[in-house]
């Protein structure tokens, strides 16, 4: 059984001569990927790839990197996504760890061929290695049947039509463009692309391409609207959906995407690689964002938990655990830690849920109000500090276009705060953190950057960020 490739022949049947792509001049129908996948099926089998063996993509977003997973599904082999944005040594450990057969880096590694036949089994889905943005990448295993099954639901949940064009503004190995993908695969959607990566020619690619939905995190739309951008002096009237997931989104760039997207219904999207999706923001709900990020994909369910695993009522904050439908198989090569997430359902005891680690709320109606990482919580004169809470003030400091609060280890305090803004006046700063936390909350120091570093999927470097300041006395 070979249930993705399946899925996808079925689409570039019925879809044919439908565009599948869109990239500054270049239009690839689904015929057009069809016979690029087969082709490199060939390719794959001339390389000796065979059922359940690795093969490694870490690729720019285009052509062959959106026919490559369904050419590595159609041999019964495993796709291994990896952020463009690792660097070397994370890329040897997670060569290491997954041994694979082949490592395809560059759009060029891999020459079609033509004279393939029939699809081998296949199980698994994908492997997609998360951005290591708080830690050391794990890689997420999810099986087919969950990715394709995913893929409808999320369709289904947000209202995706049969003609829609889909704008994807990061790569495709950040597991919320890996849906857009999946959403291609199985429904047909078509993808639209910027002639290049970044934010410069994004703008230009929604006035020419009439994309209907965009799909980004946060820094993508907080750059088109304050940053350097001509998107105000472009047509953005074809856009009727702008969705966000990734990280939480400020309250500004919220207000931003109704006035540069007027007439277009706006969406925040809650999940993790591990979960395909936990919750979406219906259109009953959009007033409440984005303090709301939605609720529960149908197929699955949400629960808030105590320290302890017992189930809380509505309206108390504790750890949110993912339910049901779209829960991964596990993290490759790492036991210890997909037990630690991958756990025993804590209102039925039967099957599997994913505990997130994150902090959340749900009210009477079941929807969802995500808080900051556990993780990321710190201990300062032994009460509980949230960084998130704390950003949430600092973004509100005129002038300060973002902010984020890492923190090193103290004798004395147990944590020392360090905010770091983008735009602002460190003075004001300060008194708005006096002013609005309590003395536990607030920042030690202060430091201003041009910009955070982010990984490939949009999100703050906090791994390397926090190794800065560490470095900082």
């Amino acid at each position: 059984m070979n249930l993705g490739w399946q899925a996808f022949c079925q689409t570039v049947g019925a879809r044919g001569d439908h565009p599948a792509l869109l990239m500054g001049d270049r239009l690839v129908t689904f015929r057009d990927l069809g016979t690029l996948a087969r082709r490199y099926a060939k390719a794959l089998t001339s390389r000796s790839v065979e059922p359940a063996d690795r093969v490694i993509l870490q690729l720019p977003n285009g052509p062959v990197a959106a026919a490559l997973p369904a050419a590595i599904w159609a041999v019964g082999a495993v796709p291994v996504l990896v952020p463009m944005d690792l660097g070397k040594a994370a890329l040897a450990d997670i060569t290491a760890r997954t041994a694979p057969r082949l490592m395809l880096l560059d759009p060029d590694d891999l020459e079609g061929e033509d004279g393939f036949e029939s699809a081998l089994p296949g199980r698994m889905g994908s492997i997609v290695f998360t951005s290591g943005s708080t830690g050391r990448p794990k890689g997420v295993v999810q099986l087919q049947s969950t990715l394709i099954d995913g893929a409808a639901r999320v369709a289904a949940a947000v209202g995706f039509h049969a003609d829609d064009r889909l704008l994807c503004a990061v790569p495709w190995s950040h597991d919320y463009r890996w849906t857009q993908l999946l959403a291609r695969y199985v429904l047909g959607l078509t993808l639209v692309l910027p002639a290049s990566p970044g934010l410069a020619l994004l703008p230009e690619a929604i006035e020419r391409q009439r994309p209907t939905v965009i799909g980004g995190v946060p820094s993508v739309y907080a750059g088109l609207s304050r940053g350097v951008s001509d998107i105000r002096s472009r047509d953005r009237s074809s856009v009727r959906l702008a969705m966000s997931t990734g990280s939480a989104m400020p309250q500004r760039i919220w207000d931003d995407l109704a006035t540069l997207f007027p007439g277009a219904r706006r969406s925040l999207n809650y999940g993790l690689t591990e979960t395909f999706r936990s919750a979406t923001l219906r259109a009953a709900d959009e007033v409440l964002g984005p303090r709301v990020v939605g609720s529960a994909l149908p197929g699955s369910g949400l629960a808030i938990v105590d320290d302890a695993g017992e189930v809380l009522p509505a309206g108390e904050w504790g750890e949110i655990v993912h339910r049901g439908a779209g829960v991964f198989e596990g993290y490759w090569d790492d036991l210890e830690q997909t037990a630690l997430r991958r756990r025993a359902d804590p209102v039925t005891g039967q099957g599997f849920a994913v505990f997130t680690g994150d902090r959340g709320m749900l009210d009477e109606a079941g929807r969802l109000t995500v808080g900051d990482r556990i993780d990321r919580m710190v201990k300062v004169m032994g009460l509980t500090a949230s960084p998130l809470a704390i950003e949430k003030v600092l973004r509100a400091v005129p002038g300060v276009e973002a902010a984020v609060v890492v923190s090193r280890p103290h004798d004395i305090l147990g944590a020392e705060l360090h905010a770091v803004l983008v735009g602002g006046d460190l003075k004001a700063a300060e008194s708005a953190c006096r002013a609005a936390l309590a003395p536990h909350e607030r920042p030690r120091r202060f430091h201003l950057r041009e910009a955070l570093p982010l990984t490939a999927s949009g999100k703050v470097d906090l791994v390397g960020l926090t190794r800065e300041i560490l470095g900082q006395r």
